[in-house]
């Protein structure tokens, strides 16, 4: 059944009324995320990478304090009925999903979800599923009833594949949670379409301890907290305080970015959430995977899904990853969940074009040192070329920032100089996937069809 909710939080979101969010000028919060910038950020701080000092925009104080009454309505109905939300919302859905019925019931597979122009791409990941995994999950693919008859031709070539159909006029985030949510599984492996699985079968991690113990599966990004001022240590873990911000970031090729997992962004606030220096809490989330069980977690589930379609929270997270994460830390806290401690590892090539760079490509994402998942691969990475594994080693830290400890922060991959990947921090491993990438262009050849 649900996990335990957080009693704190249900309390402060049936009580709240707005006073309680009286800010510390001497205390500014970022309202920005990933360089994306929704407030008064954009036309003074746009050269915020050169001088990052921050500052809370009254638009954005504004715009919080307005969502946040809502918000906080929403989490308490959570808390006082979640069954009830949870019957409500599927009952809300579009005649043709909810009419949709299983004719059985299995109790956990995958789910994908897409527009047509997504179809290829998971026939790619169904077939390496499929035929190089030789995994027997079922599947489930969520696409526009426009396109499903597409869909179907599609999954037949598969066995215990099927398309359901999600509504045209969902905002572009609330696909996700949408497909986890309706789906017949009860535990569910999502999957994004441009995600597939490597060499062993994923279905192994719902049977992990770690899912066993919580519920929840997430994997991590490349950006933390880590990624903020290299010289500050957190001495008080309560304080949300940093007064400057690294000038020189830039110029060091070390990706200044993870802003929602910095401790003076403003979604703490919004969320009511307390930063504390852990890697469940101060890494982002990446969201191109992830497993849950849905009954022990329909409300985090919905409230996830609430965060993908609020306007505020779009505007200071980035997508619908990190909804995710404060869905699971409002309503149950960094217990109720685990965050794969393996780093993502960056797959690319050195390149010369001028001058030496690395140039990332596409991502793996492991478990307990093995590579389950290759993310963000497409056409464009079929070019020849060495590939180079960059994977980070346990234990590195950066100029001595106490934040490494417990966060990451890879080095810009943006032309990134070779001098500048070491082997002081990564493991460059050749890329030993040949196998691997012919199956991947072999499957991506036979799927022209679908695109």
């Amino acid at each position: 059944e649900n996990a335990a909710l957080s009693r704190s939080m249900c309390d402060y979101s049936c009580k709240y009324a707005g006073d309680q969010d009286e800010l510390d000028p001497n205390h500014p919060l970022i309202c920005y995320s990933f360089w994306h910038f929704h407030y008064d950020e954009e036309e003074d701080d746009y050269n915020i990478m050169f001088n990052p000092s921050p500052h809370t925009s009254s638009k954005c104080l504004e715009h919080m304090r307005s969502s946040k009454k809502a918000l906080m309505r929403y989490v308490c109905s959570l808390c006082e009925k979640p069954q009830k939300m949870w019957k409500d919302y599927l009952s809300s859905s579009s005649s043709e999903v909810a009419k949709e019925e299983a004719s059985r019931r299995p109790k956990r597979g995958v789910v994908y979800t897409g527009n047509v122009g997504h179809i290829r791409s998971i026939f790619v990941s169904i077939s390496l599923l499929r035929h190089r995994t030789n995994s027997t999950l079922p599947i489930e693919v969520f696409i526009p009833l426009e396109y499903i008859s597409r869909c179907q031709q599609m999954a037949e070539m598969f066995d215990d594949t099927t398309c359901r159909t999600s509504p045209n006029d969902l905002p572009p985030y609330e696909n996700k949670p949408f497909a986890i949510i309706h789906s017949h599984f009860d535990e569910v492996m999502f999957m994004d379409a441009d995600n597939f699985p490597f060499e062993k079968d994923p279905a192994f991690l719902f049977d992990t301890p770690e899912f066993k113990e919580t519920g929840a599966l997430f994997w991590p990004d490349l950006w933390g907290h880590a990624c903020i001022h290299t010289s500050n240590h957190i001495k008080d873990k309560k304080s949300a305080s940093y007064q400057y911000y690294p000038l020189s970031m830039r110029n060091e090729f070390r990706s200044l970015s993870g802003q929602s997992a910095w401790p003076d962004h403003v979604i703490w606030r919004y969320c009511n959430v307390e930063w504390q220096p852990s890697w469940q809490v101060a890494q982002e989330f990446e969201s191109g995977q992830l497993i849950v069980d849905k009954k022990r977690h329909k409300p985090s589930l919905l409230l996830a899904n609430y965060l993908t379609a609020d306007k505020f929270a779009q505007n200071v997270l980035y997508g619908d990853k990190d909804c995710f994460r404060f869905a699971w830390l409002m309503l149950g806290g960094q217990k109720s969940y685990k965050l794969i401690k393996d780093k993502p590892v960056q797959i690319g090539e050195f390149r010369e074009n001028g001058r030496g760079h690395y140039e990332r490509e596409y991502l793996a994402q492991r478990y307990n040192n093995s590579i389950y998942f290759i993310h963000q691969k497409n056409s464009a990475t079929r070019k020849e070329g060495v590939k180079k594994f960059l994977i980070p080693k346990e234990g590195f830290v950066w100029k001595k920032s106490s934040a490494f400890k417990y966060s990451y922060c890879p080095p810009n991959y943006d032309n990134l100089p070779n001098e500048d990947v070491t082997t002081e921090e990564f493991h460059i491993v050749n890329d030993t996937t040949d196998e691997f990438n012919a199956a991947w262009s072999r499957f991506f050849d036979q799927g022209e069809q679908f695109a």
